[in-house]
């Protein structure tokens, strides 16, 4: 007789349910990787927007003022961008979302973010100097988000930035 006895399809069957229940967590946690990839992404940007201000600010020697960014007025102090959003994120990130959805609503556009607002617990920080930008379908508030950090228009003489991604 050719082909397989029940016994056989039956051990084939509980091989894959066994390997398929091994190999589940690892494909299930993409969505989570893919977010914390999305805010390094954004994290990148915002570094490399403001280091390119910061590097057009020294050469037009603006310490604390308003920087001609190529067409756009951007707020720079201690020779960097400010943290504010409409004053300067806008123009150097374009399209990065709208601004501020508040804590409680959810982001449906790609990105969302909010500047010049309260701590997001750096050390020695000052307050209200921070940009935090967050991804579709999270809040501000889920520890999902990428931020940036000028204190030097608030005393703490900080340039910072980072993610938080214990939320995604």
């Amino acid at each position: 007789m050719k082909g397989f006895t029940l016994i056989e399809l039956i051990i084939v069957i509980v091989i894959i349910g066994i390997s398929s229940v091994v190999a589940a967590p690892r494909f299930i946690d993409f969505r989570s990787d893919a977010k914390v990839a999305q805010l390094e992404g954004m994290l990148a940007a915002i570094r490399s927007s403001t280091d390119l201000a910061a590097s057009k600010a020294l050469i037009e020697g603006v310490e604390v003022g308003v920087l001609d960014y190529y067409g756009q007025n951007i707020n720079i102090a201690g020779g960097y961008p400010t943290a504010q959003y409409n004053a300067t994120f806008y123009a150097l990130i374009v399209d990065s979302g709208r601004f501020d959805t508040g804590t409680t609503a959810i982001c449906t556009e790609d990105w969302c973010t909010r500047g010049n607002f309260g701590t997001l617990g750096i050390a020695g920080a000052s307050t209200a100097h921070n940009l935090q930008v967050w991804p579709r379908d999270y809040r501000r508030t889920d520890n999902c988000y990428a931020w940036y950090h000028n204190g030097f228009s608030g005393g703490d003489n900080q340039i910072a930035s980072g993610i938080v991604s214990s939320g995604c």
